[in-house]
């Protein structure tokens, strides 16, 4: 299965102060003659409070012994405060702060409310002195009326502990008054703010480890958290130094750690060659720390690793090499030489002569014995040499592919008898290169003044001879210049050709000839890497091609076969042909869809997919297929076979029966005859279980099988064996057992029905009609929950995923090791915040999503997992109907009457009866050089043409992991020159930052 890289998100966080707000209030109006009964209507977060104790209320007629001897009459009647906080007459209540934050009080707000003889004055003082000075005195001798007052407070700031408020009432006339807070809306409240009493964290940064061309790991150590949680912890990379976060071109990688003591993380997608700087941080409520830098250079970006050629024939091989992370392309060479060369001139002989007329190494001087040296007499440089006598002549060292020849010359009085001559040996004799002589059309002309001439000669040409025929005079020569030309050793086309995937074929080249190749990374961050080594292969084919692998051939319907298949190593195409006779010839030659093979067979496709559909094929017919690999010059290998016969007329669908057993699980799956029941649900009064089975006439089980031993799981089993309604061949269970009764009686009733037991893992089959795939357990035991048979169920393109009760680490396990991609989903767990993690989900992308519950008090199902099944655009049923109506402690709904009944016939989806979901095509594969544009109101998506693809499905989401929703029909679709284009013109702006693309059939 492919892996995605998790991007990891940046994540802001802030925090807000609360600024002079009410901390907590109480309001008693209910509970006259009792407040303290009453409790706090508001309380802020991260603060704490006591009521008021010991009100009395107007009205209330409590007396002393019933109000603890509080602002009783006789304390009043003519106290002052000295008498009240001698006799302890006060009503108190207290503020605390959240521990790790402080407070700031600003404002007492309270209404009092007294009798006609009950105290007149109220004095607050608090513990923050040990009660000794008033905070404010307010006098009251309005009888029967609320009244509002306000105190302000000063000097309340940065305060980490509780604090009590006293109110001491004094000044009474008579001996049975009450007074106490009491008043319309909020009797008493304390406004403030509330704030972290945190410092920022202490964090060093660690060295840098692991350094490549694209990434590194990096971390820090958090050596204090500043007396607050840690929000977030990790790294920042930029190119500057001290990055920080949200800086521009600033990397920030956030760890999992969230305590004190070292994290690290892995980095990726920075650029090759590259000085990085690199700090940790850590972040709580107070704010965000950074360690010192540690700066550090990233790799060159590397060249790719050839791998040996592959398809080698008479005209052509294929080169591959393993993939490069971050590289946008490839740079392909390829040559009929070690030597890549473009073509070059370049000059085999460049001789002056300074020697005079001694002959240079090389070269044979025949009869030379002067030279000219005086002004005007030579070339460049003195000398040039002197022929004097028809005997002179002079000898060029030993040429390779000479294609020039130039030099300086000049006449001295010669003759219209005199003559220069330029030969040149090939073919074993001299031939004429230039017969110089005086009168001679330039620039075969002899002249007693300077010139410079210029021939060609001819590249197979081993020397030059320079000779004299004098009639009259000498002549000079200086300055040969003998040129070579050395050609192109490119193969045409394959001159840094540019490759999108890691592989290409060559072709176009000479039977039995050697070719040499070499490759390069490319990416436009990281520009072009070194060359690999160069690898050589010779073009002769080689009498083997591998045939291709595991052709499957499955009838979707009357009308239509699945066909799939493995390419071989070397990546050949693949010639697929069909026989109703099982009479096949051997194919030879090329052939197109639709062409006979000579012996038997009609051949259907060829190409590079893996997968192709059989339509119009016959029902109640069975139907012969072969492949053979192909290679470009249509050598075939061997074929491997597969039939299949396809149904009678009408579709056949299978069902899959999601039975409501209140809160537990139960299904049944159905093929013609064959019934198997997975999980019974919980022991039911109803009899649930053996009254639906009845009802669908069912009468033998090919199997039972039980996910893992909770009593939701197997409970009904018992019952139902006992009922003697059907027959079962085999029970299918984990190795884990249950020590409860009732399991225990159920593998006793199995026992006495003479009913095998078959326990299975990841590394079993189920061996249903029907292609099943075990997931988990693996083999080394899991635990619990996480200990459930998950197993993956196929039939034509639809796939149903089974989950039991898996937990997290489940969803990690089968996530790492197989497919989980399925269009119907069993969520795990009945819904369980444990049972399906964003990552699973992602990998699984469900098209329509199950969940079997009823009346619990787990909270099942979790509106976290709800929310990721919607996101992931999943159709959601439950067999609770009210699922949807839940506030998260659970479900009411006590009946066993919402079952789900699912048909398919390999592409459409029928839920009780009613069409609900066609799949949208058959996946080939995911197209390749995906490139894209976008401005601020449209984005467009281009790629290479997938070979028997019928459409494409175009994929966005506003999150790199999850959330992918098909928005093909928001844009529009063109192909050219071998490439499709869809493009979205969105009338708000472009609503998707992620997407990718299906090639569907």
């Amino acid at each position: 299965m492919f892996k995605k890289t998790a991007l990891i998100p940046i994540i802001v966080i802030s925090f807000s102060l609360l600024c002079g707000v009410t901390l907590m209030s109480w309001e008693f109006s209910s509970y006259a003659g009792n407040e303290t009964s009453g409790t706090a209507n508001v309380i802020a977060s991260n603060v704490s409070a006591v009521p008021p104790s010991g009100t009395v209320a107007r009205g209330a007629g409590l007396n002393a012994a019933g109000n603890s001897g509080r602002f009783n009459a006789n304390n009043w009647a003519s106290g002052t405060l000295a008498t009240a906080i001698s006799g302890n007459d006060y009503m108190t209540f207290s503020i605390a702060p959240a521990s790790g934050y402080k407070l700031a009080l600003s404002t007492l707000n309270f209404m009092l409310e007294r009798s006609g003889t009950g105290p007149n004055a109220f004095t607050f003082r608090s513990s923050k002195d040990g009660f000794t000075a008033d905070i404010g005195t307010v006098s009251h001798t309005t009888t029967n009326t609320s009244t509002p007052f306000s105190l302000t407070l000063t000097g309340f700031s940065e305060l980490r502990s509780s604090v009590e408020f006293r109110m001491y009432g004094y000044g009474a006339t008579g001996t049975s008054g009450s007074a106490g807070f009491e008043g319309t809306g909020t009797d008493l409240e304390i406004v403030g703010t509330v704030s972290p009493d945190f410092s920022a964290p202490v964090v060093a940064t660690s060295s840098v480890t692991n350094v490549s061309y694209y990434g590194c790991s990096g971390g820090g150590n958090i050596t204090s958290t500043g007396g607050s949680l840690i929000l977030d912890s990790g790294v920042v990379i930029g190119t500057s130094a001290s990055p920080l976060i949200g800086g521009t071109n600033v990397l920030q990688i956030s760890s999992d750690y969230q305590e004190m003591g070292s994290f690290r993380v892995q980095v990726e997608g920075l650029d090759a060659s590259t000085l990085y700087y690199l700090r940790a941080y850590a972040t709580n409520a107070a704010g965000t720390s950074y360690g010192d830098d540690v700066s550090f250079s990233t790799a060159l970006f590397p060249a790719p690793i050839l791998m040996s050629p592959t398809s080698i024939t008479n005209s052509s091989f294929k080169a591959r090499w393993q993939p490069v992370v971050n590289a946008q392309n490839y740079r392909l060479d390829v040559a009929s030489s070690p030597v890549f060369s473009e073509g070059s001139n370049t000059n085999l002989i460049t001789e002056g002569f300074y020697g005079g007329a001694t002959a240079p190494a090389g070269w044979t001087f025949f009869s030379i014995t002067e030279t000219y040296t005086s002004s005007s007499n030579y070339g460049i440089a003195s000398p040039s040499i002197k022929f004097e006598s028809s005997e002179d002549y002079v000898l060029t060292p030993i040429l390779a592919n000479p294609t020039s020849i130039s030099f300086w010359m000049k006449g001295f009085s010669t003759s219209v008898a005199s003559a220069f001559l330029v030969q040149e040996y090939y073919s074993s004799s001299w031939h004429t290169v230039a017969n110089i002589t005086v009168g001679g059309t330039a620039p075969y002309n002899l002249i007693n003044s300077a010139s410079t001439k210029t021939f060609a000669l001819n590249p197979s040409s081993t020397q030059v001879k320079f000779s004299y025929t004098k009639g009259a005079g000498n002549v000079g020569l200086d300055d040969v210049v003998i040129a070579s030309y050395n050609p192109p050793t490119y193969v045409s086309g394959y001159n840094n050709l540019q490759v999108n995937g890691t592989e290409q074929t060559v072709s176009g080249l000479s039977t039995g000839s050697e070719y040499y190749y070499r490759v390069r990374s490319y990416s436009a961050i990281n520009g072009l890497s070194a060359y690999t080594p160069t690898e050589s292969v010779i073009a002769v084919y080689s009498g083997i091609i591998l045939p291709p692998a595991n052709l499957a051939a499955n009838a979707i319907n009357s009308s239509t076969v699945a066909l799939s298949w493995q390419q071989n190593a070397s990546h050949d195409n693949v010639l697929l042909a069909y026989s109703s006779s099982n009479s096949f010839g051997i194919p030879t030659g090329a052939y197109n869809s639709g062409d006979p093979i000579p012996g038997g067979g009609t051949v259907i496709y060829k190409g590079s997919a893996l997968l192709y559909a059989h339509n119009g094929v016959s029902p109640n017919t069975t139907y012969y297929y072969r492949a053979w690999s192909v290679d470009p010059e249509n050598h075939y290998s061997t074929s491997i076979s597969s039939s299949v016969s396809t149904p009678n007329g009408t579709s056949e669908r299978i069902k899959v029966h999601y039975i409501d057993v209140k809160q537990g699980d139960s299904m049944l799956v159905q093929r013609g005859t064959h019934n198997y029941l997975i999980d019974s649900g919980k022991d039911l009064s109803t009899n649930k279980l053996i009254t639906y089975l009845q009802g669908l006439g069912v009468t033998h089980l090919d199997a039972m099988l039980v996910t893992h031993p909770d009593s939701d799981h197997y409970a009904e089993f018992e019952d139902l064996l006992q009922s003697g309604i059907l027959t079962v061949d085999r029970f299918i269970k984990n190795r884990d057992n249950s020590d409860a009764a009732a399991w225990a009686r159920l593998m006793a009733e199995l026992n006495t029905q003479g009913i095998p037991i078959e326990i299975v893992n990841s590394s079993n089959s189920l061996n249903w009609v029907l292609d099943t795939q075990i997931l988990n357990p693996p083999p080394v035991r899991s635990v619990d929950n996480d200990n459930s048979i998950v197993f993956k169920m196929t039939y034509g393109n639809i796939s149903f995923l089974f989950t039991g009760d898996m937990e997290v680490a489940t969803n990690n396990y089968i996530t790492n090791t197989f497919d989980v991609n399925c269009d119907i989903l069993k969520v795990a767990h009945h819904g369980s915040i444990n049972g399906t993690t964003a990552t699973f989900l992602n990998e699984a992308t469900p098209a329509i999503s199950i969940i079997s519950c009823g009346n619990n008090s787990f909270g099942h199902p979790s509106y976290t997992v709800i929310d990721m099944l919607e996101t992931a655009g999943s159709l959601i049923y439950s067999t609770a109907d009210d699922w949807n109506t839940w506030t998260g402690s659970g479900s009411n709904d006590d009946t066993d009457d919402d079952d789900i009944v699912l048909e398919t016939d390999g592409t459409n989806v029928w839920k009780n009866g009613d069409l609900v979901w066609t799949k949208p095509g058959v996946y080939i594969s995911t197209p390749v050089n995906i490139s894209i544009s976008a401005t601020v109101n449209s984005v467009s998506l281009s790629w290479d043409a997938v070979s028997s693809a019928n459409s494409y499905q175009v994929f966005g989401s506003n999150s790199p992991a999850t959330g992918f929703i098909d928005v093909s029909a928001s844009g529009a679709f063109h192909s050219s020159g071998g490439r499709v284009t869809w493009t979205q013109t969105p009338t708000t702006g472009i609503d998707k930052q992620f997407y990718y693309i299906k090639a569907v059939m």
